[in-house]
């Protein structure tokens, strides 16, 4: 019976893709010793570059929502994170939208052809990017942003990957949080607070649209972004009037 236990034990373990020893190497190296005395970017970027090993992965990033409320790389590993930030910032759709407005992880398979972002199946034709895994950022009990990885082939992500990159993600919100804690003065810092502050009143603002116009939480998102370019204003500026006026003026 024990036997059998064992058995079926490690052949669960052979069909996971990512195997704890491999994750716990790499969790040594990123230990505090080794990111003491970096700056809060570099910091974030040792340990962004470590998922490029561990996933067996062509690129990595981490995005941050900025005043327009749209993603943008604090930390990419290559171009085709350029390629993938540009599509969801021009079209306010996507995996890492989806993960930062859900506040949960987004698998895809393949991302130009996955049904959920139509949008931007023509953008990422030409480029590196398939299967694409996103797991969202939070300081603060605050979710600020997306933690991804990426293939440049379909693949089928596991819960394996899914928690090695949890694990990874919590490591970045340490980091994150220690920068803030110690008032150091950076661009991701300054990001950062940027992104704490309008996060809560542009998410009170999508509750706003989603119960005015009937809307999921994506589409709200989408929405709300796309009025405040139209108008010219900043996405927070735009969500801060959708509270005082309890509608959202086109």
């Amino acid at each position: 019976m024990t036997e059998t236990i064992r058995e079926g034990t490690r052949e669960a373990e052979r069909r996971m893709h990512i195997q704890q020893r491999a994750l716990d190497d790499s969790l040594r190296s990123l230990g505090s010793a080794a990111l003491q005395g970096l700056d809060v970017r570099d910091a974030i970027a040792r340990v962004v570059d470590a998922t490029r090993t561990i996933f067996e992965v062509e690129g990595a990033g981490l995005m941050l929502v900025d005043p327009e409320a749209v993603l943008r790389y604090v930390v990419g590993t290559d171009r085709a994170a350029t390629a993938l930030e540009q599509a969801q910032e021009d079209t306010g759709t996507g995996p890492c939208v989806d993960s930062l407005v859900l506040d949960r992880v987004v698998r895809t398979k393949d991302v130009t052809i996955d049904e959920r972002w139509p949008e931007i199946h023509d953008r990422l034709a030409q480029s590196e990017v398939r299967a694409v895994l996103g797991l969202p950022i939070a300081v603060a009990h605050t979710t600020v942003g997306s933690l991804n990885v990426y293939r440049p082939a379909p693949y089928e992500w596991d819960d394996s990957d899914e928690e090695a990159l949890q694990t990874f993600a919590t490591l970045i919100e340490d980091v994150m949080t220690a920068g803030l804690l110690a008032e150091r003065t950076s661009e991701v810092v300054e990001q950062l607070e940027g992104a704490l502050e309008r996060r809560v009143t542009i998410d009170r603002a999508v509750g706003v649209v989603m119960g005015t116009e009937g809307l999921g939480p994506v589409e709200a998102f989408a929405r709300l972004r796309r009025v405040a370019r139209d108008r010219r204003l900043r996405a927070a500026e735009l969500a801060q009037e959708v509270l005082e006026q309890g509608r959202l003026e086109y």
